[in-house]
């Protein structure tokens, strides 16, 4: 097989290629059982007529598309890899009615290949970027979260206290509503744990939930609001009905070595604080981190505006929105061709929707690559098993089950991908100029227009 690679653009090659009879034979015959399993010829049982007597039966341009279908996919690959090209996509090859098949004789056509533009970057060190100040302690998201726990575990007790219920408390309610006489869908509940929240209902509801007491049955109305979400509701005077059977005590567990069991993979509360501290201080480092790397490759960005983005590039981005929507929308319960249909929406909407950010970070990938392959940045099996030293104490699992997962899940590649990211992040953020606050640009002065409109021009239609 002769190859010919001609640069098109900055994104794509053309690849001519001459492929020898005896190199597409073996795809040839294929081609020909493909066709004669669906027909009989005379003389012979249907699918069992050898390649030669089909050909001359049908002619060769019967069986012309099977055998492109195989043999372009096969010898462009092998093109590929001989020419040591790193392909994104291949987006066409000649039409298939220009190219000439002719027993005994080569085939020739062309293939499409997109690749990464090689480009130049200069002046990507000493760039000036701010530093995000940081808004969170990471010592209260701590107790936050260990109180949220806590109350989570909290088992419900019915309270002998006898008193008017306020805010904060949990009452023990049967309750149903009608809108008009009709009962209001998922407006009704028996044995329900109310917590007297103020932010989780109407301020009707509330206030007249507000001051009873436990064996207390009664109905009211209650005046949803015109922007109420629900817009069956929105603006209507619904009526409740409601039994509060007893008002209910937390009993909160005690915050020791076994409640740190029941909640997390440690098993003392001196280690659970301290690497549920250790998250926490990690999640803001990584916030701050990521403001300043969100500047850098804006400037970056703008630095090169004619840099050319492969589509097959910014669709495989794209696809990664999907399929990380998909998943958390999965979590919910839901999926994203759900969504989608629900909203008159197809994958191509999609598409279309997140093509401009899918491209935003196809120029983030081009411009870190250029970089790593400047700054020659290699990822070894040492900072591999680092990285996975670090992810099995964050989820507090073994490094060898954590390995296997990744293996399983074909997930190393692009471990080692986020650490050669890493690497040239961290060479851009030594480099660059930190302030804690950027200056504001300077307000140019708008210039009086040379002559004011007069008054029959500006009433003039």
């Amino acid at each position: 097989m002769k190859v010919e690679v001609t640069r098109k653009s900055p994104i794509e090659l053309a690849l001519k290629l001459e492929v020898e009879p005896e190199r597409y034979e073996k795809h040839l015959n294929k081609a020909v059982q493909d066709v004669v399993r669906h027909i009989a010829l005379p003389g012979f049982r249907k699918g069992k007529a050898p390649a030669k007597a089909v050909i001359r039966r049908l002619g060769i341009d019967a069986i012309k598309k099977e055998l492109l279908d195989q043999l372009i996919p096969d010898v462009a690959m092998e093109a590929i890899k001989t020419e040591n090209i790193l392909p994104l996509g291949i987006p066409g090859c000649t039409p298939y009615e220009k190219i000439v098949l002719e027993e005994g004789k080569p085939l020739e056509f062309e293939v499409m290949v997109e690749v990464k533009p090689e480009f130049d970057l200069s002046d990507y060190k000493g760039l000036t970027i701010e530093k995000k100040a940081r808004t969170q302690d990471p010592n209260e998201m701590l107790e936050q979260r260990i109180k949220a726990l806590r109350e989570q575990a909290a088992q419900m007790e019915p309270s002998e206290e006898d008193r008017p219920l306020v805010e904060g408390d949990v009452a023990h309610v049967d309750f149903e509503s009608t809108l008009n006489g009709e009962p209001v869908e998922g407006g009704s509940a028996k044995d329900y744990y109310m917590t007297l929240d103020r932010s989780n209902y109407i301020a009707d509801f509330f206030n007249n939930v507000l001051g009873k007491k436990a064996g207390d049955e009664f109905e009211f109305d209650a005046v949803f609001p015109e922007d109420y979400a629900n817009k069956k509701l929105a603006g209507q005077q619904v009526r409740f009905k409601m039994k509060i059977h007893s008002l209910m005590k937390k009993d909160l567990p005690e915050l020791n070595d076994e409640f740190a069991k029941s909640v997390s993979p440690y098993q003392t509360m001196d280690e659970f604080r301290q690497n549920l501290l250790k998250n926490f201080e990690d999640m803001l480092s990584d916030q701050e981190k990521n403001h300043l790397q969100e500047q850098l490759m804006t400037q970056l960005i703008e630095k090169t505006p004619d840099l050319m983005v492969p589509p097959s590039l910014v669709m495989s981005h794209v696809e990664s929105f999907a399929r990380n929507m998909d998943y958390q929308l999965h979590m919910s319960g839901s999926s994203l061709e759900q969504t989608l249909k629900q909203q008159n929406l197809s994958m191509d909407d999609f598409s279309r929707r997140f093509y401009p950010q899918g491209r935003e970070m196809a120029k983030v990938e081009l411009l870190l690559d250029k970089i790593a392959e400047l700054e020659n940045i290699e990822v070894t099996d040492e900072d591999v098993n680092k990285e996975i030293a670090g992810l099995a104490a964050r989820v507090g699992e073994d490094e060898l089950k954590v390995r296997t997962r990744l293996e399983k899940n074909n997930q190393l590649d692009s471990m080692r991908y986020n650490i050669r990211k890493g690497k040239v992040y961290d060479i851009l953020i030594n480099s660059a100029n930190i302030v804690d606050k950027l200056p504001e640009p300077e307000k140019k002065e708008e210039e009086a227009p040379a002559e004011a409109p007069s008054e029959q021009h500006e009433t003039q239609e």
